[in-house]
């Protein structure tokens, strides 16, 4: 817990440094940015408290609501959404706007570690194993749709790790991995926006303009940075108070920074699995390895695109 916060707590002063620049692009005041951060990380930690005094009988409730209508939320989006950087992501809601496959993504990892855990079980006479790889061929197609390549690989390493620790043949394995080989292909080909992306990284002459502006930052940076504010790429990079965070932190901080940013994520990611060992419920085993391999894995892409070592997503960095 002091871990997490710590880094909140790091993320909320690096988004006070990186959004006032983006705010004043878009005509917005100047602290629109930091003042929408702080409104949500309140929302969040309130979250946090009121989850941690559920039943694991009533996360799991939770969890199978939550998924429920997250679903149809992204059967809307599909319908009712304008196209944002090639991909339909964000649904309005009142004065909000949300993406609901962010909100899916740990009421999915819990369902399935419920339906892995109780694979041999008959639900509507269809098996745990069934029902966990029905929930996550839905998920997929939905994010085809949209398309949400960095979304698809997160969820579908996650599932796959799930379905490890719940105990997997090999012969499984290899027909999963031929699946997803024909799937990424068929994503490449059939999505002008994913392939531009994957191209681009490809491609030593011609990185985007954000992975090349990103690369900049780093340079710029260098061990202990310019200083907190006196980052001067993030002025003209997309995103660079979202997606694109790591490369302020670089210019900003320099490398020691980053490195212990590196160290911090790590640790809280060793530090959630040194729990488990004390775990006997194995739903809940499955459930909260899941849970912190997303975490893990999330801050590793949005961390390797930024270095141009993964292809542009729009992958966000935790906290």
């Amino acid at each position: 817990l002091i871990l997490l916060l710590f880094l909140a707590s790091f993320g909320m002063l690096v988004v006070i440094s990186a959004s006032p620049s983006i705010a004043i692009n878009k005509d917005l005041d100047g602290f629109h940015f930091v003042e929408r951060h702080i409104y949500y990380l309140i929302i969040s930690i309130c979250c946090l408290l009121v989850f941690s005094t559920l039943s694991v009988k009533g996360i799991l409730r939770l969890s199978a609501l939550g998924f429920f209508i997250a679903l149809i939320l992204m059967f809307l989006v599909l319908i009712l959404s304008k196209e944002i950087n090639g991909s339909v992501r964000w649904i309005k809601i009142s004065s909000f706007s949300i993406q609901p496959s962010e909100f899916i993504k740990p009421f999915f990892i819990v369902m399935t570690g419920y339906f892995f855990a109780n694979k041999r079980e008959k639900y509507f006479h269809i098996s745990g194993n069934s029902l966990a790889s029905i929930s996550l061929i839905l998920l997929m197609f939905l994010l085809i749709l949209q398309p949400d390549a960095g979304m698809m690989m997160i969820v579908f390493m996650v599932w796959c790790c799930q379905y490890f620790i719940s105990g997997i043949k090999i012969k499984k394995i290899v027909i999963i991995s031929l699946l997803a080989s024909v799937i990424s292909v068929l994503v490449y080909y059939s999505k002008p926006h994913v392939k531009s992306r994957i191209d681009s990284f490809l491609s030593a002459d011609q990185p985007g303009i954000q992975v090349k502006k990103a690369l900049l930052a780093y340079e710029s940076g260098g061990i202990i940075g310019r200083g907190p504010g006196e980052g001067t790429v993030k002025i003209n990079m997309p995103d660079a108070h979202t997606d694109f965070i790591f490369p302020v932190i670089a210019e900003e901080y320099g490398l020691i920074a980053c490195l212990s940013l590196i160290i911090l994520f790590v640790l809280i990611v060793m530090r959630g699995f040194f729990k488990l060992k004390r775990i006997k419920n194995l739903f809940v085993l499955i459930a909260s390895a899941g849970l912190i391999i997303q975490f893990g894995l999330q801050a590793f892409i949005n961390i390797a695109v930024s270095l141009k070592l993964a292809p542009t997503t729009g992958v966000t960095l935790p906290f």
